[in-house]
């Protein structure tokens, strides 16, 4: 899926950039041995730049400096702040969605509802101001929303009801209403292959669809079916909710309406025609 299609993006780049490097190491090392190389003619890095205080941000351990980081309704964790090159220094949190997330000043946050928080660390040092930040994607309880065992915890309400034929096996879904589900509702009936992978079936659509950028989003509930921006992969997740929050951006246009057991019991690839369902 597009984590790995991002993975190997930047393997590409930094490959490239340790090219750069040692092609630049080259031709510096000539240029001495030449006695041609002039300091006016190469850039001059500032020391200051170099030495500038960062705010590095961990939950449980684990770095979420600028990254997504999934927690569902009613947890507490606390983030853990440090400043670079600074032994002590006040480190203070504001949430800019407390109806989402509360943040207490020494960085416990809570995760009051479903949705999307942004937290920022902010630091003061030697009259200088750094910030750094994380945003949280607050999952909803599935006991919440009381949805029977096995279930996906999305639940769309008054909309278009379709069938996903994996050969034999029929899966239901309903799309919502956005911009991107009524894109592809208007193609149906549509046939798209699809790969098995640990987390999802997803394939490559024949055409991009439209999305509006404030319904852009990271991570995933078990059951979405979700279309990635940049890539247009029709994906249908049925796992790894828990560790989803760095993959996206993506859309999310509908969700299967059987147990998850059902797709997740499949296997292998498959041309799968979608169709509205009849009424």
């Amino acid at each position: 899926m597009e984590g790995n299609d991002v993975g190997q993006k930047g393997e590409t780049i930094m490959r490239k950039r340790t090219l750069i490097k040692k092609v630049i190491s080259v031709f510096l090392i000539a240029s001495l041995i030449a006695g041609t190389v002039s300091t006016g003619n190469l850039p001059v890095i500032s020391a200051a730049s170099s030495t500038k205080s960062k705010i590095c941000l961990k939950i449980d351990k684990r770095n979420i400096t600028k990254k997504h980081f999934s927690i569902k309704e009613g947890k507490r964790k606390k983030i853990k702040a440090t400043v670079s090159k600074q032994k002590k220094t006040k480190i203070t949190f504001r949430s800019e969605e407390k109806s989402i997330v509360s943040v207490s000043k020494t960085g416990t946050f809570t995760a009051k509802k479903e949705g999307i928080a942004k937290i920022t660390a902010i630091a003061k040092v030697k009259g200088k101001t750094y910030k750094s930040w994380v945003s949280i994607r607050v999952l909803p309880s599935k006991k919440k929303n009381s949805v029977a065992a096995g279930m996906p915890a999305r639940v769309i309400k008054n909309g278009t009801k379709i069938k996903m034929h994996f050969g034999d096996t029929v899966i239901p879904a309903v799309l919502n209403d956005s911009v991107t589900a009524k894109a592809l509702i208007k193609k149906l009936p549509y046939t798209i292959h699809v790969e098995r992978y640990p987390e999802d079936f997803c394939g490559t659509m024949s055409d991009e669809l439209p999305y509006k950028k404030k319904a852009l989003h990271y991570g995933w509930l078990d059951g979405d079916i979700d279309y990635a921006v940049g890539t247009s992969y029709f994906t249908i997740l049925h796992s790894g909710e828990e560790d989803s929050a760095e993959y996206g951006p993506r859309v999310n246009i509908g969700v299967i309406t059987c147990k998850l057991k059902k797709i997740r019991s499949l296997k292998g690839d498959y041309d799968v025609l979608i169709e509205l369902a009849k009424k």
